[in-house]
């Protein structure tokens, strides 16, 4: 989560990253850049990880299974 400096309250935002295979996903690499930025802006960002990515789960087959596509 990235929070600006100063004092609230500040609205939030929850940005959704494009797919990433989970295999090579790593938490916290993507967007960083535009987090920093957004928060510097006066924005609460709440970095979210998608299930069964970045060893988030353990069940191997939910990646899969819950695919939109």
């Amino acid at each position: 989560m990235n929070v600006p400096e100063g004092k609230g309250p500040f609205p939030a935002l929850v940005p959704a990253h494009r797919y990433i295979d989970p295999v090579v996903y790593v938490s916290g690499q993507v967007m960083p850049r535009e987090q920093d930025r957004l928060a510097r802006s006066g924005y609460v960002v709440l970095h979210t990880g998608y299930r069964n990515h970045a060893r988030s789960d353990d069940a191997p087959d939910d990646d899969v299974g819950l695919r939109p596509c």
